[in-house]
């Protein structure tokens, strides 16, 4: 397992009683690939409704920041990872009932931030976290916080 999702599952246990905080100070150099998207059994659909996760970005992230979204189950596996360059955080995901966590974070970058690889990004800065329960059929809507100083926050809604 490379070291920033170590960080990231860490991070996420600590933050699903509530999100905040300093950003680290150590860096990171682990590789932030996107994780391709695990669809769900099609067989547990079958019998079970799949419900909605939406999540969206409120505030402008400040200049030279990238910004990652991460939807997990609770042994810390990704169903979701990607990076959001230039862009607000915005996904929709059908999965099927059970308890996640959504996390988002970011990095800086010197100078334009990259759209693909490391180089150019800072060590990782703010981590915010929430669980999500999800049951059959329910659509939840979840919104990343960014404040213009780096900070965030998760708020959840059904």
């Amino acid at each position: 397992m490379n070291r920033l999702a170590l960080v990231l599952s860490a991070a996420a246990v600590l933050l699903t009683g509530g999100c905040g905080g300093s950003p680290l100070s150590s860096p990171t150099t682990a590789a932030s690939e996107p994780v391709p998207s695990a669809a769900p059994p099609t067989a547990a659909l079958a019998t079970v409704a799949a419900g909605t996760v939406t999540v969206t970005q409120e505030g402008k992230a400040p200049p030279n920041t990238l910004w990652y979204l991460r939807i997990e189950d609770t042994t810390a596996k990704p169903l979701l990872e990607q990076a959001y360059p230039g862009q607000p955080i915005s996904v929709t995901r059908a999965l099927p009932p059970g308890v996640y966590r959504v996390i988002v974070w970011h990095r800086p970058c010197t100078g334009d931030c990259p759209t693909t690889g490391e180089d150019g990004l800072g060590p990782l800065g703010q981590v915010c976290g929430a669980k999500l329960d999800l049951t059959s059929g329910a659509k939840l809507q979840a919104t990343a916080q960014i404040k213009t100083d780096g900070g965030c926050a998760i708020k959840v809604a059904v």
